[in-house]
């Protein structure tokens, strides 16, 4: 009798087992199938709102804005206290008290980095996504300087979610323009130190064989302002210029 009971107990325990795990493994196709499946299909419907592509074009826009600033300030966004007022602007120095004083490529590249910095917080307009919550993470950007171009990477993660769902972006953005602001700095440094060797201007003749169109405005009796203008209509960025003061011997 009690070895038939222990095999109806233990059928019955077997019987338990069998339903758990019918149970266990119909939660998990339910998972697997349903709620993933939407939970995949919310975090495309985020994708579709493309702001990885929208910030992209806004660090593009920057990159070439900062270019253009600072190259009207003598390559610096936040101008030295040596320097010149010009129109509603600064000019920073190339040349100062006797010394060659020009911005360098390093420091023109970590004033560019700045002001993309200083910019990212505008690239998310929230009010283009009222149903959504955006939080930005800390920014960074680090700017490189060639002849004939200027590149940037940028670190920009910011999370975005609603009632559905949410995503983190937190990719690496990197953008290359055709902009010759290295070039032309590198003409900057070449005026100066012809410039510094010689009792009078340099010669007009010098400043046409130029790349660019320079005009030598003068600002007092011991100040000049320098002006590279690239205005190459195949430059799609141009107008642009390089700037710098430069103070008479």
């Amino acid at each position: 009798m009690s070895g038939s009971m222990n095999v109806c107990n233990k059928k019955g325990q077997l019987a338990i087992f069998v339903i758990v795990a019918i149970v266990i493994m119909v939660g998990l196709l339910f998972y697997y199938f349903v709620i993933r499946e939407s939970a995949g299909s919310e975090v495309e419907s985020l994708k579709d709102l493309k702001l990885y592509e929208n910030v992209e074009d806004c660090i593009t826009n920057d990159l070439v804005s900062g270019v253009k600033m600072v190259g009207l300030q003598g390559g610096y966004l936040v101008v030295p206290s040596s320097s010149v007022m010009l129109n509603s602007s600064k000019v920073a120095y190339g040349y100062y008290s006797g010394s060659n004083v020009l911005v360098s490529k390093e420091k023109l590249a970590e004033e560019i980095s700045r002001y993309i910095e200083m910019s990212l917080e505008f690239c998310i307009n929230e009010d283009d996504y009222l149903d959504y919550v955006i939080k930005e993470g800390v920014a960074s950007a680090d700017v490189s300087v060639d002849d004939e171009f200027v590149s940037v990477v940028v670190n920009f993660p910011f999370f975005i979610s609603d009632e559905e769902g949410s995503l983190s972006y937190d990719k690496e953005y990197k953008v290359r323009v055709p902009m010759r602001i290295g070039a032309m700095h590198k003409v900057a440094k070449e005026i100066i130190v012809k410039e510094s060797e010689r009792s009078d201007w340099v010669s007009l003749s010098y400043l046409s064989t130029l790349d660019y169109n320079v005009t030598v405005m003068p600002y007092s009796d011991k100040i000049l302002i320098y002006e590279l203008i690239n205005s190459d209509i195949n430059d799609k960025y141009a107008p642009y210029v390089f700037r710098f003061a430069f103070e008479v011997k």
